[in-house]
């Protein structure tokens, strides 16, 4: 009985003993993660990317066994941000989407918000800057909602998306995010902040031609980088302001700022901005010192050459995004976004056939006359054809355009240069917005057909809607044609009519894009108000190449057909089928006058 009273304490005291051994060897366990998670951070503000990518790997596989989420996401953080930096796109965006399903999964707010702004910055540096603004937009809104807590965050966010909306041509948007970003700063005061903000306003004031302001923003941020010490800030600022004086034809201060840039770079061995230096340098010299220009020319090529791999490795931070440059791995993500963008709308399209045949089906269920069920079985089948018709020709031939062009950029990417880049992209951008034309037209068009479409007239001013709603959704494409779309000088007392607001909108719509189309480059298409007693008259007038007698009657008949565009634009055909019911359905009708190679009016009348 002693014996098993001594066995059994010994016993105890074992597991006692053991217990504390396991204790303490949990707490240094979790203390060697902490080092460890602390030293990845070190490495990275070190600029060890490298380093600091192994070792954010060894903690990730540590994190995971202890069951640390929150470390799991700082490695899975780390290791993108690290790649990142290194140009390794494909595994940056691996890392950051994992890390964002992590934050996800631990319903950290503030964790998602940094990997969005991360994913955002991956994508300007690519020059994809509508999805970055997407992203930046996302982040704001998460920081906004967090509170003031988070206003040094926020305000890196607004520098960024202010760097977006610049490169996007949203000028306004730009200005107002990149001021309120240095605001706040400025609250929290922030010096190394500030200069960022500083450069960040710079460049966006002299985008949207505010050089003065532009110049005053970049000498206080050189102050302030001057004050820090730091010849790589001071470098990108004085770069800045030498771009500034040569847009302005100020040559000599233009020289005077390029040559201090390349004295703070050289100090720091720069390559990066060395070469760029040596670009701004040799499109001065070339016209006025030829000699000078090929040495520099030289050097830039020389290094160029020489930091091919660096320069992917070496993504520049949020105040230097515009010389970032693009990353081949972030093609093969785009491609997969816009082959999935696709076939999402093929989905939807096919799903809108499927509910028409849903439809018919209840509609011979619910016991209507065999006339009347034939009747409706052969309208609904006629819009199926159609639908089918489009889908398959319309839409299929513009998605395989697509396709084969993304391909064509993935496949030749690296002797594909900078301007092809553009006009490639332009491309797609164009063909895309013309597939959104051709959906929201088909989808009002079924609806029509449908009769799910109801007349509600209501009073409204023709003439806000008309220029501040409907003709800026063609500024871009305008733009790019060099057309003007300008009002008539004869002014009304009044524009309010009554009618349906959104069928006349889409009215408006098709009748400019169609007056756009068919428009020269340099032409102008205007648009008329005439006062007719108790109705007004709508009018759409271009300057374009004008549509024959007979193919007038066909379109005032009902009947469709596609022309192409002075530019090759292709329609669907049910644009101005479209119109015509739209119209009949606001008791108004189209009127068309048209010279041939001198243009065309487009006109119909709606009750005051």
């Amino acid at each position: 009985m002693r014996y098993n009273y001594f066995a059994m304490k010994k016993l105890v005291l074992s597991v006692l003993l053991l217990s504390y051994f396991l204790q303490q060897l949990y707490s240094e366990s979790l203390v060697n993660l902490d080092t460890i998670n602390n030293r990845v951070i070190k490495l990275f503000k070190q600029e060890s990317y490298l380093d600091c990518y192994n070792l954010a790997k060894d903690l990730y596989s540590l994190s995971k066994d202890a069951n640390d989420t929150i470390l799991v996401f700082n490695s899975l953080y780390y290791m993108g941000f690290s790649n990142q930096r290194m140009g390794n796109m494909e595994k940056a965006i691996d890392y950051n989407m994992r890390a964002y399903e992590v934050s996800q999964s631990l319903q950290r707010l503030d964790l998602q918000s940094s990997i969005l702004n991360n994913i955002g910055n991956v994508y300007m540096v690519n020059d994809e800057d509508s999805v970055a603004a997407v992203y930046f937009e996302k982040s704001i809104e998460i920081e906004k909602n967090l509170g003031e807590s988070r206003r040094s965050q926020l305000a890196v966010r607004l520098g960024n998306v202010s760097t977006a909306y610049m490169k996007l041509g949203r000028c306004e948007d730009a200005i107002s995010a990149a001021e309120e970003g240095l605001r706040i700063d400025k609250e929290i005061g922030r010096p190394n902040k500030i200069a960022i903000r500083l450069n960040q306003l710079g460049d966006v004031y002299m985008a949207c031609g505010r050089q003065q302001d532009a110049i005053q923003c970049e000498r206080e941020a050189y102050s302030y980088f001057e004050k820090a010490g730091s010849k790589y800030g001071m470098s990108i600022v004085l770069h800045s302001l030498g771009e500034m004086y040569e847009q302005d034809s100020n040559i000599d201060s233009s020289l005077f700022y390029f040559h201090k840039s390349l004295e703070c770079a050289e100090i720091i061995d720069n390559k990066l901005l060395i070469q760029e230096i040596s670009k701004s340098l040799y499109n001065i010299y070339k016209d006025t010192n030829p000699r000078l220009a090929i040495d520099y020319y030289e050097q830039y090529v020389n290094i160029k050459d020489s930091i091919f791999n660096e320069k992917n490795q070496k993504m520049l931070n949020d105040f230097q995004v515009r010389y970032s440059t693009r990353e081949k791995d972030l093609e093969i993500e785009l491609y997969k976004r816009d082959n999935q963008y696709h076939e999402n709308v093929l989905r939807l399209t096919m799903l809108l056939i499927f509910l028409l045949i849903i439809t018919i089906i209840l509609l011979i269920r619910n016991g209507l006359s065999r006339k009347r069920r034939n009747a409706v079985l052969l309208e609904l089948n006629n819009i199926k054809n159609r639908s089918i018709s489009v889908l398959s020709h319309d839409l299929k031939n513009p998605v395989i355009a697509q396709k084969m062009v993304l391909n064509h950029l993935y496949e030749n990417y690296d002797e594909i240069s900078d301007d092809d880049m553009k006009m490639y992209i332009a491309a797609l951008t164009d063909s895309v917005n013309s597939l959104e034309e051709l959906l929201v037209n088909m989808l009002e068009w079924t609806k029509f057909e449908m009769k799910r479409m109801e007349y509600k007239p209501i009073n409204f001013d023709i003439r806000d809607i008309c220029f501040n709603e409907v003709v800026p959704l063609f500024n871009t494409i305008a733009q790019k044609k060099q057309i003007t779309i300008r009002e008539c000088d004869v002014k009304l007392d009044s524009y309010i009519v009554y009618s349906d607001l959104r069928m006349i909108s889409a009215v408006l719509r098709n009748l400019i894009s169609n007056a756009l189309k068919f428009s020269s480059d340099g032409k102008e298409v205007v648009i008329c108000f005439v006062d007719l007693g108790d109705k007004i008259k709508v009018v759409v007038k271009d300057c374009g190449v004008g549509i024959p007698e007979d193919k007038v009657k066909l379109l005032l008949s009902g009947k469709s057909f596609t022309t192409l565009g002075t530019k090759g634009e292709q329609g669907s055909g049910i644009g101005m089928d479209l119109i015509n019911k739209m119209l009949h359905q606001c008791n108004s009708e189209l009127n068309i006058t048209s010279v041939v190679g001198e243009g065309s009016e487009f006109s119909f009348l709606l009750k005051k």
